[in-house]
């Protein structure tokens, strides 16, 4: 059971840090 729950969670997870990174790259670029 715990890792079925780890393979949908690490999903979600590396999503939002991408979405995260990029955010701050874009951020970044606009303040150069």
């Amino acid at each position: 059971m715990a890792f079925f729950y780890l393979y949908h969670i690490c999903p979600i997870f590396y999503l939002t840090t991408g979405t995260i990174s990029l955010q701050n790259q874009v951020l970044q670029s606009q303040a150069y």
